[in-house]
């Protein structure tokens, strides 16, 4: 049996537009890391979290029952590959 790797339209969609989020505003997340205490690197990952529920990208992977949007893994690898690439 074959398996297909074709994104489906949605799926490319998704791709591009977490690679442009990524590249906009997960780059500059990084600072973080040079910060001196845990605390502070913690505290300095809020915004990119906010903007991630804003995106709606965190609730992707969250059932439906729960008010989330259950995607599948798919999608979560999608977005994983372009927010750690």
């Amino acid at each position: 049996m074959a398996i297909d790797f074709t994104l489906t339209t949605a799926q490319r969609k998704l791709q591009l537009e977490a690679r442009k989020f990524a590249k906009e505003l997960l780059a500059n997340a990084r600072a973080a890391e040079l910060l001196a205490t845990p605390e502070e690197r913690f505290l300095a990952t809020k915004p990119t979290y906010e903007a991630m529920i804003t995106a709606g990208y965190l609730c992707k992977c969250i059932p439906t029952s729960a008010g989330g949007e259950n995607t599948g893994l798919i999608d979560m690898a999608i977005l994983a590959k372009n927010f750690t690439a």
